[in-house]
């Protein structure tokens, strides 16, 4: 494709060249026989008194979307993850069937790069969080050694470590009970001591309401 193919052409502007680039980029998906997958899909439903007909109803109604929209799902890669706020164990509901495959049931996901659990105490995603960043600080000790001096380590701080140890903050901040939250300020904390490092860095640490 010419790049300059819009360019310096009367009565054709950016909307035309991008619905162009649009039609040409997907025509393909309304070939017969192309296969899309409903990736990164989430379905959240309720079940109230022990009755799942309207949870099961909106995943079979969600599965008929897809077969109608020509959207495979993997069925093999989907996973169903259970949170019971009831104060008493019960028995785990039956497994949930898409497509004549049952579905896995999980104890903790990884959705979207945030990992869920079942007791939604975000205990999976600090761990998580934590070894990231301490594997993170170590390639930051690395640059120091090499006589990389303050504001480039700055740099690659914000960038690097304080993107992953602080991913999906906003999710998770205000919910992570005092230990987890202490797990990660010294993450942070760690980060800015690190020799070289100028003080005052943003990332390490935060403050949660209440």
């Amino acid at each position: 494709m010419d790049p300059l193919q819009f360019a310096y052409q009367p009565d054709i502007g950016v909307d035309d060249a991008v619905i162009y680039l649009l039609h040409t980029s997907l025509t393909h998906l309304e070939k017969a026989g192309s296969t899309k997958f409903s990736d990164d899909s989430a379905v959240v439903g309720l079940i109230t008194d022990g009755d799942d007909r309207e949870y099961r109803g909106l995943i079979q109604d969600f599965a008929d979307w897809c077969l109608r929209n020509n959207l495979q799902i993997n069925a093999g890669k989907t996973k169903e993850l259970v949170v019971d706020f009831r104060r008493r164990s019960h028995s785990p509901p039956a497994p949930v069937s898409i497509q004549g495959t049952d579905i896995d049931t999980v104890k903790s996901y990884k959705y979207l790069g945030v990992h869920l659990n079942d007791s939604l105490d975000w205990s999976d995603n600090t761990n998580a969080l934590v070894k990231k960043g301490n594997s993170r600080l170590f390639l930051l000790r690395r640059l120091r050694s090499f006589g990389v001096q303050g504001p480039l380590l700055r740099t690659f701080y914000d960038s690097v470590v304080a993107s992953a140890i602080f991913y999906g903050i906003v999710c998770w901040a205000s919910s992570i009970t005092d230990r987890r939250q202490e797990e990660n300020g010294q993450t942070g904390e760690e980060g800015q001591l690190c020799p070289g490092m100028p003080p005052g860095l943003s990332g390490g640490g935060w403050e949660t309401g209440g």
